[in-house]
């Protein structure tokens, strides 16, 4: 019989392989999931953004993005690099994936890879180095 966890990743990768599909409301990556729910659009890049709107990067003195990755993935048994967070994800695998461990009732964190960029660019790296091992 399958863990909490192990039915919670069963049901992800079920979803996952749906998300596919051209009919899933899900299909549609170019929009975030939140623009979609809620009939908005927005557009631009933030540069015309005032710069208390602006993303602040609060990075440890001393400790590279690639460490920092590392000591989250050593500390948390689930941890989710998403787009959003958990309250407001904007992409709808990152929706999905809280909505199935919500459901199950599993213990996560979550990093939201759109505040830094420079974090978004090194997970990447560090799950193509994962991936290769």
């Amino acid at each position: 019989m399958l863990s909490t966890r192990g039915r919670a990743w069963s049901q992800l990768l079920r979803v996952a392989a749906s998300c596919s599909n051209a009919s899933s409301p899900f299909a549609n990556r170019d929009l975030p999931w939140l623009q979609q729910r809620a009939g908005i659009s927005i557009t631009g890049d933030g540069a015309d953004s005032h710069d208390d709107f602006k993303p602040v990067h609060k990075g440890d003195a001393g400790v590279s993005v690639q460490e920092h990755i590392e000591r989250d993935v050593k500390e948390n048994p689930v941890l989710i690099y998403m787009k959003g967070v958990p309250d407001a994800p904007q992409c709808g695998f990152s929706a999905m994936v809280v909505h199935i461990l919500d459901e199950y009732g599993v213990r996560y964190k979550t990093r939201n890879v759109l505040s830094d960029p420079e974090l978004r660019n090194a997970i990447k790296e560090y799950r193509f180095h994962v991936y290769q091992r």
